[in-house]
């Protein structure tokens, strides 16, 4: 009987210990399946984070953005257009020709733009790359939103049922926004 009662007290006190270790697997299983870094705006990096995935790049970039006015990422995706990467841009229509200094810039080293003019605003603001990697948050491609605004941008790698909803989308606005030809 005391062989039975040891054998019974054991189990349970396995049992017991795996159920309380089963949350913190869980979350352990959670973390590495969802690989994400984010940034926070002023001064946090973003600007820095995002060039470094750019350079990254090797086959594709696909960029939607309410604005693009930042002088280095405009340098990183002409430089990843110069590596033969496939970088399309989807621009908000809307913003005034003074706001499309870097637009021009890209259309002119050959970087197809396209601005999405069915919307009161296109304010996405999603860049993916090489199938594998989504850019998002509410981080503008600007100076300001690195300097002296609060935003915040999220890095997600390896998460195929969102990259391709992303994908699906950035297909949709493209499918109805016009060349850009730099005028």
């Amino acid at each position: 009987m005391a062989t039975l009662a040891t054998i019974i007290i054991a189990f349970a006190g396995g049992f017991l210990a795996a159920i309380r270790e089963l949350p913190n697997r869980a979350i352990a299983q959670t973390q590495a399946a969802v690989q994400a870094k984010c940034y926070f705006s002023p001064q946090g990096g973003c600007t820095d984070a995002l060039i470094d995935q750019l350079a990254a790049a090797r086959h594709s970039i696909e960029l939607e953005g309410y604005a693009l006015t930042s002088q280095p990422i405009a340098d990183a995706l002409t430089a990843a257009h110069r590596r033969g990467v496939d970088v399309t841009l989807v621009l908000d229509a809307a913003q005034t020709s003074e706001h499309r200094e870097q637009a021009r810039k890209l259309v002119r080293a050959g970087l197809p733009v396209y601005l999405d003019a069915r919307h009161a605003i296109a304010d996405n603001r999603v860049i993916l790359i090489d199938e594998q990697v989504i850019i998002t948050g509410t981080f503008n491609f600007t100076p300001a939103a690195e300097s002296e605004n609060a935003e915040n941008l999220l890095i997600l790698r390896d998460q195929p049922q969102l990259q391709a909803a992303y994908e699906r989308d950035f297909r949709t606005h493209l499918s109805h926004s016009q060349r850009y030809d730099g005028n």
